[in-house]
């Protein structure tokens, strides 16, 4: 099954390779104590930067796993603050979560369509087949008339 997914292939190792190259900065920033509070101010802007980045992909914080999608961010900018720790990878980490998140709705929501698409062509086929032999019926009927 070919799934169209929001943030496609490309988007995906761009995203990762900007939050790569974000939480290396930052690890070597935090270095020093003023690397450290330049740290902060780039995840800031960094976290900032990744969610218009997934806005324009059309990633909600709502819907059915919104709650999860909030829930990562905002352990994720919870421990951006933290110092010292924010020189671990966690914009990386969560962006790939909040990918990976994306992906699976994508899945169920072509899946949810597949399904909705089969049931319209099994409709379909139904009333095809009713009208076939509806068609088939009044034939014979007619035949019959004809031959009596």
């Amino acid at each position: 099954m070919n799934t169209n997914y929001r943030i496609s292939g490309f988007s995906f190792w761009a995203i990762i390779g900007c939050t790569l190259l974000l939480d290396g900065l930052q690890f070597f920033l935090t270095l020093t104590i003023i690397g450290s509070v330049a740290a902060f101010f780039l995840g800031l802007i960094g976290g900032i930067a990744l969610w218009l980045t997934f806005t324009l992909h059309g990633v909600k914080y709502s819907g059915t796993r919104g709650l999860k999608k909030i829930a990562s961010t905002f352990g994720t900018l919870v421990l951006e603050v933290i110092p010292f720790i924010n020189a671990l990878p966690l914009i990386t980490i969560g962006a790939y979560i909040l990918i990976q998140q994306t992906r699976a709705e994508d899945r169920e929501k072509q899946q949810q369509e597949m399904a909705v698409a089969q049931q319209q062509r099994e409709q379909q086929l139904a009333q095809a087949r009713a009208q076939q032999a509806a068609n088939d019926a009044a034939e014979e009927e007619l035949l019959s008339a004809e031959a009596a």
